[in-house]
């Protein structure tokens, strides 16, 4: 059993070296003292990005709307966009110039000065709200390719951290095989080497065990027939 073991322990000893090496290459890989851990931290930021991109996707979608709302001539949606504030503020002060305008047309002719001051700042008002809501859509288009940008650049990232997850876990999975190979060829050889010192030990006292006492002598004398014995023995069952 010993020459057995002694001829399997070598070859076995290699294969544990190979797997514990292997084992050492991924936790240098995995740059991390605990693996687990980095798994733990890959799928935090797959979540983190996935609620993100849920937000910019929201984001977008609403400048996208804002944009093409403001796409028609209607002042009712730029009203309602980011910048209505500032357009109602110009709105509010071009109608009160053209009830200005039209109060001075029934008291002034075309040639008067207030007349014509009256029509110039219905004109120049008239001009800031066109102006205002050009700037709308302009922001609006500004915004909405802004969120746009931001929604494709999180999709990405969110592609790649999946695709390092993904690779992570299909590197973790060969961590854990290895380990568990590793641990397994590990038990074996101890087991094995422990076997073998057992069984030097016991043979070592079982030759302790063994003395020898005298060394075997041929007998000089003849063995039979036993001439004396016969003879004592003819004697006394002799008939009387």
């Amino acid at each position: 059993m010993s020459q057995y073991m002694k001829e399997n322990i070598e070859q076995l000893q290699n294969k544990t070296t190979v797997a514990e090496e292997k084992v050492a290459l991924l936790e240098r890989e995995l740059a991390v003292i605990n693996p687990d851990q980095k798994t733990s931290i890959a799928s935090s930021q797959v979540q983190q990005l996935t609620t993100e991109l849920t937000n910019v996707t929201a984001a977008r979608i609403k400048a996208e709307s804002v944009y093409n709302s403001l796409q028609s001539d209607e002042l009712d949606a730029a009203l309602a966009s980011p910048q209505g504030t500032r357009i109602a503020d110009d709105l509010t002060k071009l109608k009160d110039a053209q009830a200005k305008f039209a109060d001075g047309r029934l008291r002034y002719l075309p040639m008067a000065n207030e007349y014509q001051q009256a029509e110039t700042a219905v004109k120049q008002l008239q001009i800031q709200v066109d102006k205002d809501v050009a700037s709308a859509r302009g922001q609006a288009k500004s915004e909405w390719g802004k969120q746009k940008d931001t929604e494709e650049r999180v999709a990405k990232q969110l592609t790649d951290v999946r695709a390092d997850y993904d690779h992570l876990n299909m590197r973790m999975l060969d961590y854990q095989q290895a380990k568990q190979e590793a641990t397994s060829l590990r038990k074996l050889y101890d087991e094995m080497l422990q076997r073998i010192n057992e069984n030097k030990i016991n043979a070592s006292f079982q030759n302790d065990m063994v003395r020898l006492m005298d060394e075997a002598r041929p007998q000089f004398g003849k063995m039979y027939p036993n001439q004396r014995l016969n003879l004592i023995v003819a004697f006394l069952v002799r008939p009387f």
